[in-house]
């Protein structure tokens, strides 16, 4: 199951990086980002399997607010879907998101639900809990294109696929 979201996700990215350029000249943003990076478990369970694992994700704004707005100030709200997996772990999380900006410098934070994937003796146990994360990040351009970094504390209340994520990507 949990395959069948990276390879969708890598999809989106490969064929959202190929358009860059073309995207990137557009007038009006689309508020969508895609991101890829790793994932460092904090689990020792899942470190066994691996100390980082590749990871990726998309989020879509889904508009502004305007609460008390300040020169170089500005707030939105977003949803996204990252997935991390390795060996028999695996993490899914959906995420409502509110970010709060100044200038460059963004702090996300969201709640959602974590679709997880844990190794079991025989097979593995597929669960749904609550999931959330705390990010802090930076927006910049290269030529027209905006880009931006970001690490984040995605946890879950199934400790086991808690962690911190390095990313990079691209907003179109």
């Amino acid at each position: 199951m949990y395959k069948k979201y990276i390879l969708a996700i890598v999809a989106v990215a490969v064929g959202v990086a190929a358009t860059t350029p073309a995207f990137a000249q557009e007038k009006k943003p689309m508020g969508l980002s895609v991101r890829l990076g790793l994932f460092f478990p904090s689990s020792d369970q899942a470190k066994d399997v691996g100390k980082n694992w590749f990871g990726g994700g998309i989020e879509y704004k889904l508009g502004d607010l305007n609460y008390g707005a300040q020169k170089g100030h500005s707030a939105s709200y977003s949803i996204s879907i990252d997935t991390f997996s390795k060996g028999g772990f695996g993490t899914t999380p959906i995420l409502l998101n509110y970010i709060a900006r100044k200038e460059n410098i963004y702090y996300k934070g969201g709640i959602g639900i974590g679709l997880l994937k844990l190794p079991v003796f025989g097979g593995s146990d597929n669960k749904s809990q609550f999931a959330y994360q705390l990010a802090i990040g930076y927006d910049f351009n290269k030529g027209n294109v905006p880009y931006f970094a970001e690490i984040a504390w995605l946890g879950s209340t199934k400790s086991d696929v808690n962690g911190i994520g390095i990313f990079g990507g691209v907003r179109f």
